[in-house]
């Protein structure tokens, strides 16, 4: 077994400066996948979610942050149970303290690895302007129930440690996704992670049942056949469907996959002709195109034995270990960004489709919308796309687009299992994906300035062309949708909800801006349980 794998079932633990349980917090820190498999390799730190300080009057003061810096929140309290009765009794003693004290309730999220662009996990602010309070759900990890075609784990598992275990079994998730390790599944199921496969949405679509604790600390099990228009809300319920603590996937035997990449000079023209054909081929296909050098890079996975990998000799490696992609100094010093290494290889299910954390070793800006074209409209969004970054390049004084932007084009299932999937009500989507990446390794995220022009320039093209954005990911304050809610069946996720969080705790109040025009102007009130 390799480093990496031995390592991945301690993976999204949480560690605390407070040891003894039900101790006084002071520090939030999440394990991280290592990015080198070799015997000896340093592996990297725990990465700080969360900091508290003395405040006034001997109270505590937060600081928390996403991964890359770019969401930054101050919560009331940092609550970390360690199972799921300590959270319902945690919940059941604030339900029943606001009854009998007549105050209002403070808003509520739950963080999982705070990969998130979009801020999800930020809980909104209670009555008076009193911060809300972060949950951290980490401590409940581990598989509860497996079988040979399905695997019940706790919500704070992360996928490195259940693809460790289910290794370990010989078995491997039915849909394999994409290719962060760190993400807790309760996360994944919340926001929608996908990766590139046309005939599935992603993590959400492929769900079979849920354990949710509505916001009194009352369980409740969900699935479609009990409760199949509430499992149509919490499938990608963006942390606003009660509290998910556990998660049941489709798994199968383990298998193998062959990774291919190719280099297509002559940039997306070259490549927009074979585009169909490719689809068509290979249900796990995707593309990367870079502006500035003017080439494209087609990828695709297709199903192996274990034997042809064998013979195939090159298993699959993390992206910090490509060292031929390092090589190509023409996209940076430290060669081509880690979004990008996806050497030729072969290997089981999830090596081949995983980078460990790659973003956590090298910064980015990201963002991403859905839309649902045919050949010919895919074919002229790309080229107005590209085209607008020109402009963009133009306006500020430069021949060519920034070396370190990358346009990524995936493409998912379209279904109506989950009333948020941004590919809703359409057979597949292509999702546009854009990562503006830091210089090198060591490098600082690009200034916001850079990033906000090519973002909004790509955003302008595909909204016009009825795009939803990725909850989890960037999209721009005033991308507000030209059909409300993006014409996602927002009234019925919200009437979901209330059955779980009545007086919406566990509301986000950027989704308020961007999927209830009602509330834009007004933010509601907090009400008692």
């Amino acid at each position: 077994m390799s480093r990496l794998s031995e390592f991945a079932v301690l993976v999204a633990a949480l560690c605390f400066a407070g040891a003894a349980a039900g101790a006084p917090l002071s520090a939030l820190y999440v394990e991280v996948p290592p990015e080198q498999e070799a015997i000896g390799a340093v592996h990297p730190p725990p990465r700080q979610l969360c900091a508290a300080e003395g405040g006034p009057n001997g109270t505590t003061a937060w600081s928390c942050s996403n991964w890359a810096g770019t969401v930054r929140w101050s919560p009331g309290a940092v609550v970390a149970p360690e199972s799921e009765a300590e959270l319902s009794a945690w919940l059941r003693t604030q339900a029943a303290a606001a009854a009998a004290s007549g105050a209002p309730r403070l808003p509520l999220k739950v963080v999982g690895y705070a990969h998130s662009w979009a801020g999800l996990y930020t809980p909104a602010a209670g009555a008076g302007g009193a911060p809300g309070v972060t949950l951290a759900l980490h401590r409940l990890s581990g598989i509860t129930r497996v079988s040979p075609t399905a695997v019940e784990v706790l919500a704070g598992t992360s996928f490195a440690a259940l693809f460790h275990e289910l290794e370990k079994r010989g078995l491997a998730l039915a849909w394999p996704p994409g290719g962060i390790q760190g993400l807790t599944v309760g996360g994944a199921v919340s926001v929608g992670f996908h990766g590139s496969q046309l005939s599935v949405g992603g993590v959400s679509s492929v769900v079979r049942a849920l354990r949710l604790l509505d916001v009194d600390g009352n369980a409740h099990d969900l699935s479609d056949a009990t409760a199949p228009e509430a499992m149509r809300a919490a499938r990608m319920g963006v942390g606003m469907v009660g509290i998910l603590t556990r998660v049941t996937l489709p798994v199968t035997p383990q298998f193998h996959l062959r990774r291919r990449r190719w280099r297509v000079d002559g940039g997306v023209e070259a490549l927009l002709p074979d585009l169909p054909r490719l689809k068509a081929a290979y249900d796990r296909f995707h593309w990367y195109a870079h502006p500035a050098t003017d080439s494209a890079w087609p990828m695709y996975w297709e199903e192996a034995t274990a034997a042809e990998s064998a013979a195939e000799g090159r298993p699959c490696r993390t992206a910090i270990e490509q060292h031929e992609d390092a090589a190509e100094k023409e996209f940076g010093v430290d060669g081509l960004p880690l979004i990008m290494r996806w050497d030729n290889c072969s290997d089981v299910s999830y090596r081949s489709l995983t980078h460990a954390v790659d973003m956590e070793a090298q910064p980015l800006w990201n963002g991403e919308y859905y839309v649902a074209l045919d050949d010919a409209g895919e074919a002229s969004a790309a080229r107005d796309v590209l085209a607008a970054f020109a402009d963009v390049a133009a306006s500020r004084g430069q021949a060519a687009p920034s070396t370190h932007l990358w346009l990524h084009v995936r493409y998912v299932g379209g279904d109506t299992l989950s009333m948020l999937n941004p590919c809703y009500g359409h057979a597949v989507c292509a999702a546009f994906e854009l990562a503006l990446v830091a210089p090198s390794m060591d490098a600082p995220l690009p200034p916001w300035e850079e990033w906000s022009a090519y973002f909004t320039a790509m955003e302008r093209v595909l909204t016009a062309r009825g795009g939803r954005p990725h909850h989890a990911k960037f999209y721009s304050d005033d991308a507000l949708p030209s059909v409300p809610g993006y014409g996602l069946p927002v009234a019925e996720f919200m009437e979901q909800a209330a059955a779980f969080d009545p007086h919406r705790l566990l509301r986000n109040e950027r989704f308020d801006k961007m999927f209830l025009p009602d509330t834009r102007a007004a933010r509601p009130a907090v009400a008692t349980s």
